[in-house]
Order: structure tokens, then C-alpha cells, then sequence
């Protein structure tokens, strides 16, 4: 699978959850969270320290 087919399934997936599903954002960002556990990033410090502060965590935190 190539990174747009990947985003493809994201949007897929979140379109499901919304029309069929009726889900809240928080159950859809569970579902997305289940479609990519296995994508663990490979610097979690820098990852945990990505985004906006109120975003921010710790590296053993991040992919929980």
C-alpha cells in the first residue's frame, strides 16, 4: 500500500464511522487509532514532542 491508498482508507474510515456508524470523534480517532497501531514511529521523543504544547507528551506516552 502506498501513502495515498493509506490516507484513502483514513478518509474511507472516517466516512463510515460518521454515515453508517453514527460515531462520535472521539470513537472514530479510536478507530483510526486501531487502523494505525502498527505504524509506530521510529523517534518517539520527537514524535511525543510534535504539534501544539497542549498536544505534547512523553516518548514512553506517545503511541499508547
Amino acid at each position: 500500500m502506498n501513502k495515498h491508498e493509506f490516507c484513502k482508507q483514513i478518509v474511507q474510515t472516517v466516512d463510515n464511522c460518521r454515515s453508517l456508524d453514527k460515531m462520535t470523534d472521539d470513537e472514530i480517532a479510536v478507530a483510526i487509532g486501531s487502523l494505525i497501531s502498527p505504524l509506530a514511529p521510529k523517534d518517539l521523543k520527537r514524535f511525543a514532542e510534535w504539534g501544539m504544547p497542549e498536544h505534547q507528551t512523553t516518548a514512553d506516552k506517545c503511541w499508547d
